[in-house]
């Protein structure tokens, strides 16, 4: 019996250190991992990206941004990025320019102010710049993912039309210098204090680019915008050229030696066959 008791004993005490020597094993793989990770994060920044699409004036919202991690060596390359400690301070701004789903949350996304360069343009699409009259410019109101109709007078059979050339396409870009017409001096604001510019940078498919730029040669002077509400829907020909335009958008008007371009359309230019 006092053998039975001692072995029992025994068993108790090699379960008791087989316990102990497992939560030592626990403890120190637990450690090891903390530091692993510590030294992780020293090698790499934790930062906010964009969970979907976002436009101007859109409001940021929890579910719009994830923790993504990269190489601390980046950094220098990545432009002005919201690291993951400043996401309750982000949520519930307003964006005051647009990103796309995957890109990293830049303080300039939510400052208006140009970082580091990116691509806008839409895979498959190109841009396309068009000269403005810099009088009719829609001032401050434009900005980069606007969505905008294209105007300009095109003269017919002798009779100058105004025409909406292409309706609901996106501005990627707007710039240039207006010219004083009294002075001829570069400026940038009317005395009102209202941006001014010279052109403006659309978002195209190649076949309407080469399509838009036979329309052009045959306006007169230079095309104005349309801007469009941020919540209006889809036109049924956004981003197409006007169907009353076909025949112009398949060839270039002829210039003449010493002129400008020729309006001779023959008298079918516009939706005839």
């Amino acid at each position: 019996m006092a053998e039975e008791q001692s072995g029992g004993v025994r068993n108790i005490w090699l379960l008791l250190i087989a316990l102990g020597l497992g939560l030592v094993v626990v403890i120190i793989y637990n450690v090891q991992i903390h530091r692993v990770r510590m030294e992780g994060r020293g090698r790499t920044l934790r930062l906010l990206k964009l969970t979907r699409d976002m436009d101007l004036n859109d409001k940021i919202g929890d579910e719009d941004v994830e923790i993504g991690a990269v190489p601390r060596q980046f950094e220098g390359s990545l432009g002005n990025v919201v690291d993951e400690d400043r996401r309750n301070y982000v949520i519930g701004k307003v964006m005051q320019r647009g990103a796309r789903k995957g890109q990293w949350l830049l303080w300039s996304h939510l400052t208006g102010e140009a970082g580091v360069r990116e691509n806008p343009i839409n895979p498959g699409n190109i841009g396309v710049t068009v000269p403005l009259d810099s009088t009719k410019s829609p001032g401050d109101l434009l900005r980069p993912n606007d969505k905008v109709n294209l105007i300009g007078i095109i003269v017919a059979g002798g009779q100058p039309q105004t025409y909406r050339i292409i309706e609901d396409v996106r501005v990627l870009a707007v710039g240039g210098k207006a010219r004083d017409r009294a002075t001829g001096g570069r400026l940038t604001r009317t005395a009102a204090g209202a941006r001014l510019y010279r052109s403006v940078t659309i978002e195209v498919a190649p076949a309407v680019s080469l399509q838009l730029a036979n329309v052009l040669t045959h306006v007169s002077g230079d095309c104005w915008l349309e801007l469009r509400g941020t919540t209006e829907g889809r036109s049924l020909d956004a981003g197409q050229i006007s169907p009353a335009l076909k025949n112009l958008a398949s060839k270039a008007a002829i210039a003449e030696r010493g002129g400008g371009p020729s309006f001779n359309d023959g008298g079918g230019a516009f939706g005839q066959e």
